[in-house]
């Protein structure tokens, strides 16, 4: 399988690392379904890619229209089961 072929990705784990992750694979066009064990971090994760990307805006490193196409493509699931559908 080549990277040109993932076009959905599930990550478990939306914290430090995971909310990254599901920022940069939202980035290169993949469909993201993401889940964490806690309330919070689901609620918060796209309020923390869009701070993201803004300061990555502010230097020029992507484009406003970007942001918005990225987070659409982020789906935030109620459990891991649903995060791995079709992943």
């Amino acid at each position: 399988m080549d990277s040109d072929s993932i076009t959905r990705v599930s990550v478990l784990g939306l914290g430090t690392m995971g909310h990254g992750i599901a920022q940069t694979m939202a980035m290169a066009g993949c469909q993201v379904c993401g889940y964490d064990a806690a309330t919070e971090a689901r609620a918060g994760l796209h309020n923390r890619v869009q701070a993201n990307l803004q300061q990555m805006l502010a230097v020029g490193l992507v484009e406003e229209n970007a942001i918005a196409a990225a987070l659409e493509r982020i789906t935030v699931c109620d459990s891991e089961a649903d995060a791995l559908t079709d992943a």
